[in-house]
């Protein structure tokens, strides 16, 4: 359907149409409308659900309080396993806040259980009213 750059495809030929119909009869302002309507359907369009959970854990906390993230969200780890099992680690980090643990995650990296922790901690139906209390 779509061939090259130069060559342009009759299914590329109608969208430019229509993304230039919409702009020329609505001003820029109906391309949020567009986008809506084009990619209602796929989630991965939405800026903030492609954050890693660590980055949006620490932006819920930053809305909720004036404090210092580094004050209220804080990031323990352990590994689970032997010394001598070190080629196959197993790490273990929780996620507390305010000194609650809100999540936890285990996996064999540090960045992977550390966002297996800070989902766990988002997912968590506490968090908003642990927040809310820590103002």
């Amino acid at each position: 359907m779509f061939a090259d750059a130069v060559n342009e495809g009759p299914m590329l030929t109608a969208l430019n149409a229509m993304i230039g119909a919409c702009v020329m009869l609505n001003g820029y302002g109906s391309m949020g409308a567009m986008k809506h309507i084009l990619f209602s359907g796929n989630e991965s369009t939405d800026r903030e659900s492609m954050l890693p959970a660590r980055n949006r854990l620490q932006q819920a906390i930053q809305a909720s309080t004036s404090a210092n993230v580094a004050e209220v969200l804080k990031y323990e780890s352990r590994f689970l396993n032997a010394r001598h099992e070190a080629h196959k680690p197993l790490i273990e980090v929780k996620a507390i806040v305010y000194g609650a643990v809100m999540g936890a995650g285990t996996a064999a990296r540090k960045k992977d259980a550390t966002e297996i922790a800070a989902k766990a901690a988002l997912d968590n139906p506490l968090l908003p009213e642990l927040l809310e209390k820590g103002k």
